[in-house]
Formats: C-alpha cells, sequence, structure tokens
C-alpha cells in the first residue's frame, strides 16, 4: 500500500514538471514539430495516471450542459437512486469499458447510455496546464407518477 502511495506521488510529481513546460524549440531536433512532442508526452502522462490512479481518487466532472439521458427504465421503483460512473480520459472521451451503472440492471438502458456518452466530450481536469483523466459521475432518482396518472383502484 505504501508502495502504491509513493508510487503514485511520484507519478503525479512527473505530471506536474511535465506538463507545467512544454518542450521550447531549442530542446526539440529541428526535424521534430514541437506540437507532436508535447501531445505525445501529455498523452504519455495521461495514460500513467489513468493506468496508477483509482477512479475514487480522480476529479469528478460534470456532464456539459445539454447532455441528454435517456429515462430510466420503469421496472425501476420510485425512490431509487440509479448511479452512473465511469472515468474520462484526458481527451475528453468515456471510457466505456469503465462504466458501471447501480440501481437496475436493464440492459437496452445500458446500451442507451453508452450510445450517448460515446458521442460526448467533457471537460477534463488539468494539472498544472496538462489534461489529466476525470471521473464521470452521475445519478437520476426516480420519482413517483404525479397524483393524476396513478392508479385509481
Amino acid at each position: 500500500m505504501i508502495r502504491l502511495r509513493m508510487l503514485r506521488a511520484s507519478l503525479i510529481a512527473i505530471a506536474i514538471t511535465s506538463c507545467a513546460r512544454p518542450p521550447a524549440p531549442a530542446d526539440v531536433p529541428v526535424s521534430t514539430p514541437v506540437v507532436n512532442v508535447v501531445s505525445a508526452e501529455y498523452a504519455r502522462l495521461a495514460d500513467s495516471v489513468q493506468a496508477n490512479t483509482p477512479v475514487s481518487a480522480l476529479t469528478v466532472v460534470r456532464p456539459p450542459r445539454g447532455m441528454g439521458l435517456p429515462q430510466p427504465p420503469l421496472d425501476v421503483q420510485p425512490g431509487v437512486r440509479v448511479q452512473i460512473g465511469f472515468r474520462i480520459r484526458a481527451d475528453g472521451s468515456a471510457d466505456l469499458p469503465t462504466l458501471v451503472i447501480s440501481g437496475t440492471a436493464n440492459k437496452s438502458y445500458r446500451r442507451s447510455i453508452e450510445r450517448d456518452l460515446a458521442g460526448v466530450r467533457f471537460e477534463v481536469p488539468e494539472l498544472r496546464g496538462c489534461p489529466v483523466p476525470g471521473r464521470g459521475a452521475i445519478t437520476q432518482l426516480v420519482l413517483p407518477p404525479p397524483p393524476d396518472m396513478r392508479d385509481s383502484g
């Protein structure tokens, strides 16, 4: 456990120092475009953070404005919270293999969520100017139907 914490702290320190200052043109061979070197370094660091940081330690990223979600399935009882959790890559895309949905096991609902998340770009957190992975956390509370729509018995 201590080794994991030390590794995580080291990775964060590397991310901070590497992302804080993109390489100056003098640091890069003339034949190599600066943009590609910076992008490759950021991608390598983001991959390292994503691989070595538990989901619970990542910054929560809110869904973009106007992002639509399907209604929870009809088999979900009123008062139940349907919770959707997933990693968000440093490029802002949802990491669909990490998708976890609690409150329903409805496969159709899961496919709808996956389809909706696949087309969305999230605004990822940054660590000293370097984009880093985040975590998506969405909760849908299933409300009871209004009184005029309940069965009158």
